[in-house]
């Protein structure tokens, strides 16, 4: 799972799909939230959607305080911007006035 965020970040969409399916965590709510971005990115709407619900319905409130959970897992704030959007566009729901977002405007 983690070589699949790791290329995602770097944005290797092929490597991050392959590196994601081949990752059998499907007990581990952040596995789905990484797919749900590897995924949503690479236009694999389906298996975004698929993995987007599995997620929330694992931990329906991550997103009520998206800085907080990315601030205490030690994201760069560069890095929670790019998180934030990307959660947003694989449909999650991520407030609008997201502190990360924010967060690169000081």
């Amino acid at each position: 799972g983690m070589l699949g965020f790791a290329a995602y970040m770097q944005g290797d969409d092929a490597r991050a799909i392959t590196f994601i399916r081949r990752a059998d965590l499907q007990k581990f709510p952040l596995y789905h939230v990484i797919a749900a971005l590897i995924y949503a990115r690479a236009g694999l709407n389906e298996e975004a959607a698929a993995s987007r619900r599995q997620f929330l319905a694992m931990r329906p409130h991550f997103f009520d305080d998206l800085e907080g959970e990315l601030a205490k897992r030690n994201f760069r704030a560069e890095d929670r911007r790019i998180l934030t959007e990307a959660a947003r566009a694989a449909g999650f729901p991520v407030p609008m006035a997201s502190q990360a977002a924010k967060g690169m405007q000081h």
